[in-house]
């Protein structure tokens, strides 16, 4: 592993470059999930229309385009596979009897998953399966998808038990796969990119429009190149650690044939340091091509804070400065493109054709 001197001391999900894999699944790892379908006495799948009251319709908006986001979020590199109950599993109480709600307690969300363990446990055994998602009928009271992650401490229910589990709910029906990448990046121990704890309208203040970890439908949604490379799916040989003061010159990879590199990580304090990557409209960042296509963006990264709470800020570039802290998702000021220039807390970074000129000084 590159030697990156950067310390995480935030107590959940953040920036540190070592996967608390006790908590979180193993990205390294072979993955098997299950994927289960529940309604409620109240809210029967057999009452909803076609094709809601079967689970094909479920299976191919989360399982199947969910798998074909995963393989674009890791390069092709994880190794996930996820088997699907073939029928329906009712929950012993009314939907909203559970109070999923679109903020709630650790206590109610593992009393739901509690119920989603015991009821499929003649069918399942889920020490079996390093990950637990349950897929709710449409039309019943689970607005949004919270995830667990706790590998260490798993939900008990009375006859089976799981500590990595997403519950979907009602925003899976226009996410789709990607919505299945976000969460499943959590359980892999990514952060949430956007804010918790904002003024109306900024929750995405500080990430804009890329990752997925952050707005999921934004015009970016690939993963940021720091969380392949921790994950494991960026090899050590295209990460450059640029740990002094000076000016530097960095060749970038704009192509898996090239040589190069396509993350360059820049240690400025203990808990704070700065990452420059590579993008291209492709794959899921096709949309940036609109903002010409290819180029770099450069973000602060915070090991003081959780994610949910600011531990990542793009930068925007020159000409875009008042933007700080105050990105639009909907637009983007912070693709670097050639001839152009990004500057923040002391490192300035200049894109000439594909040569990264950076010039990192102390504040």
């Amino acid at each position: 592993m590159v030697e990156f001197k950067f310390k995480q001391t935030a107590p959940w999900l953040g920036m540190g470059q070592k996967i608390d894999t006790e908590y979180s699944a193993d990205a390294r790892a072979k993955l098997r999930a299950l994927m289960i379908f529940v309604d409620f006495p109240n809210c029967r799948a057999c009452d909803a229309e076609a094709p809601y009251n079967g689970t094909t319709y479920y299976k191919e908006i989360l399982a199947e385009d969910g798998l074909r986001a995963m393989a674009a979020v890791s390069d092709g590199r994880i190794d996930l596979t996820i088997d699907c109950a073939d029928g329906w599993y009712t929950m012993p109480k009314d939907d909203a009897e559970y109070k999923m709600e679109r903020v709630i307690t650790y206590e109610i969300h593992a009393a739901y998953i509690a119920d989603a363990c015991d009821v499929c446990a003649d069918d399942y055994d889920l020490d079996d399966y390093d990950i637990f998602y349950v897929v709710p009928v449409k039309g019943s009271a689970v607005p949004y998808s919270p995830t667990l992650v706790s590998r260490k401490y798993p939900v008990c229910g009375q006859r089976n038990k799981s500590g990595l589990c997403v519950t979907f709910g009602a925003d899976m029906h226009f996410r789709k796969g990607l919505l299945l990448a976000h969460e499943t990046g959590h359980i892999l121990g990514l952060p949430d990119y956007y804010s918790y704890q904002c003024e109306r309208g900024g929750d995405f203040a500080k990430c804009g429009g890329w990752s997925l970890m952050g707005l999921i439908e934004g015009f970016a949604p690939d993963w940021f190149l720091y969380d392949k490379w921790r994950l494991g799916f960026v090899p050590d040989e295209r990460v450059e650690v640029l740990d002094g003061i000076g000016e530097f010159e960095v060749k970038l990879a704009f192509a898996d044939e090239d040589e190069g590199k396509t993350l360059v990580l820049i240690p400025a304090e203990e808990t704070r340091a700065y990452a420059v990557e590579v993008r291209m409209a492709s794959g899921l960042d096709e949309k940036l091509a609109k903002y010409g296509g290819r180029g770099i963006i450069l973000y602060e990264m915070d090991g003081t804070r959780s994610g949910g709470y600011d531990c990542l800020n793009v930068i925007p570039k020159a000409g875009s400065e008042e933007f700080y802290g105050k990105l639009n998702a909907r637009e983007c000021r912070e693709f670097v493109l050639d001839g152009e220039s990004v500057s923040h807390g002391g490192v300035t970074v200049t894109l000439e054709g594909e040569t990264a000129k950076i010039t990192i000084e102390r504040e």
